[in-house]
């Protein structure tokens, strides 16, 4: 799976320390429990601007043979005070995910 998120992000130009894999597939590649193939990148303000797709509601779509990449505008995941590319250097800088035991919510 990881090498098809390089070839993702290689095929589409983008600077792989600038995108954050968000969503069901970021948490099913650390947890190991499937909870979703979808494919959804958060980058950069420059980066989305190079995605060659309609945007969406902030949301551009590239359909691909094995299913589909949701590139998201970071914009839409911060207040008016701040910009996406703040948004993106602040997941990258305090991501985590605790490991909850077993049977926790």
């Amino acid at each position: 799976m990881m090498n098809l998120l390089y070839e993702i992000i290689k095929d589409n130009n983008l600077s792989v320390d600038k995108v954050v894999l968000v969503g069901g597939l970021a948490v099913s590649l650390y947890t190991g429990v499937e909870i979703s193939k979808d494919v959804d990148f958060a980058l950069v303000l420059d980066d989305y601007q190079k995605i060659q797709a309609m945007d969406e509601w902030g949301i551009k779509t590239k359909k691909y043979e094995w299913g589909s990449v949701d590139f998201l505008n970071p914009n839409n995941y911060v207040s008016k005070e701040h910009n996406g590319n703040e948004f993106i250097t602040y997941v990258k800088q305090h991501r985590s995910f605790k490991k909850a035991p077993i049977g926790a919510i």
